[in-house]
C-alpha cells in the first residue's frame, strides 16, 4: 500500500466511524506493520465563535455549506502526497474550533467518514476507493439520539428535532442522490465485522490491500 484514501459517505449515524475503526482494525491484525488512519470529517465543521450560541444551535450542520470543504480538499492533498497535515480540533459542546489542532500522518491507507465526501467532486480527486454506508432513517435516528446525547451534550428532544427538521431533508437533497457515485454500496445494518470483511474483500479486489488480508 502507498498512500491510499478510502472515503465511506452516508446519513448522519449510519455507521461510519465504527464502521471504519473495525475496517483499521481488522486491516492491522492481519497486518500489523501497515500504517493507517482514520480523519473525521465531522471535526471540518466550520468555526462558528464569530455568531453567538443560540444563532449556533439552529445552524444546518447537515449541509454541504457547514463543512470546511477547501481545507478537506488541501489536507487529502498533503496527506495524498505524503506530507503531515494538523487537523482541527471540533468542540461539539459549543460548536466551535479549539485552539489546539492533531497532527496527523501520512500512512498507507487513509480513511474519512464523511457525510458529504463525495457530494464535492474535487475531494474524488484524492480518493481511491468511495464507499456508500446504506441505513434506515429510523435506525439512524436511534443511533444520532444514543451517540449525541451520550458524546455531544444533547437531549433526546432536541436531536429528533434537529434530524427531522435538517437531517432527513439534507439526506434526500444531498447524500442520496451521491449513492450511485460510490465505487460500493453496502448496508450499515448488518453485523459489523461481517459487514468490514466485505469492504476489505472489495479492497482486495481493486489491489488497495494485499491479497494476504482476506479471511
Amino acid at each position: 500500500m502507498s498512500n491510499k484514501i478510502i472515503s465511506i459517505a452516508g446519513i448522519s449515524a449510519s455507521g461510519k466511524t465504527l464502521l471504519s475503526q473495525t475496517l483499521r482494525d481488522l486491516i492491522l491484525k492481519n497486518q500489523p506493520n501497515s500504517s493507517i488512519v482514520i480523519v473525521e470529517g465531522d471535526l471540518y465543521f466550520k468555526d462558528q465563535k464569530d455568531i453567538e450560541f443560540n444563532q449556533r444551535l439552529r445552524t444546518n450542520y447537515d449541509h454541504p455549506s457547514a463543512i470546511d470543504h477547501d481545507l478537506l480538499e488541501e489536507h487529502l492533498r498533503l496527506l495524498k502526497s505524503g506530507i503531515s497535515v494538523n487537523v482541527p480540533k471540533y468542540d461539539f459542546h459549543t460548536h466551535t474550533r479549539v485552539d489546539e489542532t492533531t497532527e496527523i500522518k501520512a500512512a498507507e491507507l487513509l480513511i474519512i467518514p464523511s457525510a458529504l465526501v463525495l457530494h464535492h467532486k474535487k475531494l474524488g480527486t484524492y480518493i481511491d476507493f468511495s464507499i456508500f454506508l446504506d441505513c434506515s432513517l429510523d435506525i439512524a435516528l436511534t443511533r444520532r439520539i444514543k451517540r449525541d446525547c451520550k458524546e455531544r451534550g444533547r437531549t433526546a428532544e432536541f436531536v429528533e428535532e434537529q434530524f427531522q427538521r435538517d437531517v432527513v431533508p439534507m439526506f434526500h437533497k444531498y447524500i442520496k442522490p451521491i449513492r450511485n457515485r460510490a465505487n460500493l454500496v453496502v448496508q450499515g445494518e448488518q453485523d459489523i465485522i461481517c459487514l468490514a470483511n466485505q469492504i476489505i474483500a472489495a479492497l482486495i479486489s481493486q489491489q488497495l490491500l494485499p491479497q494476504s488480508q482476506q479471511q
